[in-house]
């Protein structure tokens, strides 16, 4: 059931995603979904929605290189480090990691291309990195309406909730 809700939010998500990047409005919400999934989840169902979702929109863009998979997957492990230290801070403390989304994936999958070296890198001008910065200020209460949206759907199919991630990673962290 876990895989199915996964599929469909990362579904859902790039079907939005790319929707709304086609008039230019940046907004991750398959970075986001991700983000729900590792904290949520684990770190295995983070890196399963990160490559699906990635690919689903490399594919729907037509890039030649998977790109937003591998900084899907790198936002993975960024928000794994972040669920570990502020796992019992309130909700709303994640609108720091949805400010810094936009700019991490833009900038990850820059790097990533040059060192390929396989496509022509992104350019990094002024319209874009103004491009960035609104999407950073629009992504952070983004992701918390997605955390509490993505949360009520959860409880409702009795799966893991982000509510819950913290009581779950501490057990966890003991039988370790």
């Amino acid at each position: 059931m876990y895989v199915i809700f996964i599929l469909l939010t990362i579904m859902i998500s790039c079907v939005a995603e790319f929707y709304l990047g086609s008039w230019r409005v940046m907004l991750p919400f398959v970075g986001n979904a991700v983000f729900y999934f590792t904290v949520a989840g684990s770190w295995k169902s983070g890196l399963f929605a990160a490559v699906a979702g990635g690919v689903l929109l490399d594919l729907a863009w037509g890039r030649t290189g998977f790109y937003t998979a591998a900084a899907l997957v790198l936002w993975t492990f960024a928000a794994r480090g972040w669920a570990r230290r502020h796992l019992e801070t309130p909700v709303v403390a994640n609108l720091i990691p949805g400010a810094a989304l936009p700019a991490f994936l833009a900038l990850a999958a820059w790097g990533l291309q040059i060192i390929s070296g396989f496509d022509r890198p992104i350019e990094l001008d002024w319209m874009r990195c103004s491009e960035l910065l609104l999407a950073g200020i629009f992504n952070a209460p983004a992701l918390v309406i997605t955390i509490i949206l993505l949360d009520s759907v959860a409880g409702a199919c009795g799966l893991d909730r982000f509510a819950q991630s913290f009581e779950r990673h501490k057990r966890e962290a003991e039988d370790v």
